[in-house]
């Protein structure tokens, strides 16, 4: 499953009219996977690893993670008081496009856990590191970039994850960073 927050698919060429352009935000799901029925029946930890998501993932609780990177991007554009990417204009082109570099900087994501992890690390007076609140979430949710750096786009849309599958049961580092979402929304 893949989460895309902005896809060009109207006339994506400005020679046909100049801003007659629409995006469209979308979650793919990999047929191969999500309408096979093998795999569908078989545990998925027998194709991504003992722990890669949060406890107790299925399948179909993967696409809670996949909407989990939809209420972020969501979140993103709230903050930047945009209610949406979907019609392209010549007065809001230049401000789409702005935004979606800011975006895909990962500033957003990086800083909501960093904000879960100064409180994590007050409420129960330790000192752990982003690697290790990230990792006691899901491998996944502490997966890095090409510069050993924590995907935190992952590690939010996986404590997304965990919430939907355990509610105030989830892990602690989860309760923490969907807190703040909560408080965001």
């Amino acid at each position: 499953a893949y989460f895309q927050p902005m896809f060009e698919f109207v006339n994506s060429k400005e020679d046909i009219k100049l801003y007659n352009k629409v995006n469209k935000t979308q979650i793919l799901l990999n047929s191969y996977y999500f309408l096979n029925e093998d795999i569908l029946n078989s545990d998925i930890n027998s194709y991504v690893g003992d722990n890669w998501y949060v406890n107790d993932a299925t399948w179909e609780s993967a696409i809670a993670h996949e909407l989990g990177h939809y209420i972020i991007f969501k979140l993103f554009l709230k903050s930047k008081n945009v209610d949406n990417i979907t019609f392209v204009n010549g007065n809001n082109e230049n401000i789409i496009n702005e935004i979606m570099q800011e975006y895909d900087t990962g500033d957003f994501s990086n800083n909501i856990v960093k904000e879960a992890l100064n409180k994590y690390n007050i409420n129960n007076e330790t000192k752990i590191e982003i690697d290790e609140f990230a990792n006691n979430i899901s491998k996944y949710a502490a997966a890095k970039d090409g510069n050993n750096k924590i995907i935190t786009d992952e590690t939010l849309a996986e404590a997304i994850h965990d919430y939907y599958l355990h509610g105030d049961n989830c892990q602690e580092e989860s309760y923490e960073i969907i807190s703040i979402i909560k408080t965001m929304l």
